[in-house]
């Protein structure tokens, strides 16, 4: 059995942006990313580099900014699929998954099969 440590339901979104860590370099590296899913708390993304697993980042998205805290990092087919804990949003993720939500929609019942 597979534990899955996730406290949040994700939501499958692609999304482009970029990632700044900011662990006090000058100017800050900056990664070129694929948000992959969306949750209450956090986003799933693609890297092509790796991401230290700890360290502070600001992931910039034409929907606005979010910052948070790489939470885990993996090499995958040649890159690197990434997981940033949101500690600071400005409402940028409700947004996220209101996005997602539209392009993933939960299925409906069909209403062949509705109770009276």
């Amino acid at each position: 059995m597979v534990w899955d440590r996730r406290r949040s339901i994700r939501t499958p979104l692609r999304a482009n942006g970029a990632l700044e860590l900011l662990d006090g370099r000058q100017p800050p590296l900056a990664f070129g990313i694929t948000i992959t899913d969306v949750s209450s708390g956090g986003v799933g993304l693609i890297s092509g580099a790796p991401l230290p697993v700890g360290v502070q980042a600001r992931i910039s998205l034409k929907e606005g900014v979010l910052y948070g805290s790489i939470a885990h990092c993996e090499a995958q087919d040649g890159r690197y699929a990434a997981g940033l804990v949101v500690l600071h949003d400005p409402g940028i993720l409700l947004r996220l998954m209101y996005l997602a939500q539209l392009s993933h929609p939960h299925p409906r019942p069909d209403p062949a099969f509705a109770r009276s």
